[in-house]
């Protein structure tokens, strides 16, 4: 990728150093809205979804995006692209953080990662708007501070996946 964005900049290209300069600053920007929320744990589905569109999202859509612009798809084309990359990143999170709740043998992510990194995602945030205040407790404690606890880790993750039924 900075071969071929140099590239561009050597032939005075600069839609391509665009798009993907828009993508680092919003990924920057969803990292930075990511840990101050963890450090609270104060994230609503609005929120994660900023969050995913901001980063997951807005490195598939400028993927797409650079890939039409390189054959110089006209600008329509470009968004239309841009847009799709949006709609496969926020997919793509979704599913993602579904495969934490699972198996590592079925998705090849280990079970519970998330949680051990402290990340709110939209199962966990589902759960939470579901459960009693005890359980609420318990989760968040769980994320926050026992995060390496595999007990309480396991627990939450059997309270997530009992939720989605």
């Amino acid at each position: 990728m900075s071969r071929g964005l140099l590239l561009s900049v050597e032939h005075e290209e600069f839609e391509l150093l665009k798009i993907v300069s828009t993508a680092v600053r919003k990924m920057s920007e969803g990292e930075l809205l990511q840990i101050e929320k963890a450090r609270k744990l104060d994230i609503n589905e609005e929120i994660y979804y900023d969050i995913i569109q901001a980063k997951t999202a807005s490195l598939i859509a400028s993927c797409c995006a650079t890939g039409a612009s390189s054959v110089k798809a006209d600008k329509e084309s470009v968004t239309r692209m841009h847009d799709f990359g949006q709609a496969v990143g926020i997919a793509f999170q979704i599913k993602d953080d579904l495969f934490d709740y699972e198996q590592a043998e079925q998705t090849g992510k280990p079970r519970g990662i998330d949680i051990k990194e402290h990340k709110m995602t939209l199962p966990l945030i589902y759960t939470l708007n579901k459960s009693s205040s005890k359980d609420k407790r318990f989760i968040i404690n769980t994320v926050k501070s026992y995060s390496d606890d595999k007990a309480r880790v396991e627990q939450v993750i059997n309270m997530v996946i009992a939720a989605g039924d």
